[in-house]
């Protein structure tokens, strides 16, 4: 069986000292803590506008950092003002059956390391981007380049870094 102890059955060691750390232990769960307190949470949110297909304009609340646009399945063109998200942005993801072209100007986000660029259902829906633009190759830190499903897309830029 289980045998349960209180306080009262436990034996005093007179050679502890309860409730005392060692200092080096003290000193390490001061600075955990204090690291905790430090970390920022996510960032604050902030809002696109996003041109659709048919041209109905909607607003994203999107973080900062990693930006998921899956959703808007007819996005009809990266919206313009991912530009001032360019000293943050490490993730895009967009599917839509609707984004023609990628625009010059991703070669300025300039800390992207992950783009994703496709359809949500590949079964039944077509990526219609076709080529993509020489701007691609200024990503030096571009680790993930997934373009799922973008079968008619023919070639990658000749600036391109694999």
């Amino acid at each position: 069986g289980i045998t349960m102890q209180t306080h009262e059955s436990f034996e005093h060691d007179p050679g502890l000292e309860y409730g005392v750390l060692a200092p080096e232990i003290a000193a390490d769960n001061m600075a955990r803590e204090m690291a905790k307190e430090e970390q920022p949470g996510p960032p604050e949110e902030v809002d696109l506008r996003l041109r659709l297909e048919g041209g109905r304009e909607v607003v994203a609340r999107v973080r900062p950092d990693k930006v998921d646009l899956s959703e808007y399945g007819t996005l009809a063109a990266l919206p313009e003002d991912l530009r001032r998200l360019a000293g943050q942005l490490r993730e895009l993801e967009v599917r839509s059956t609707a984004l023609e072209a990628l625009p010059a100007w991703v070669g300025e986000l300039s800390r992207l390391e992950v783009l994703r660029v496709g359809v949500k259902d590949f079964l039944s829906e077509t990526c219609p981007i076709r080529e993509l633009p020489a701007s691609l190759g200024a990503l030096t830190g571009l680790q993930t380049l997934d373009l799922g499903w973008c079968k008619g897309l023919t070639a990658l830029p000749a600036t391109q870094l694999l």
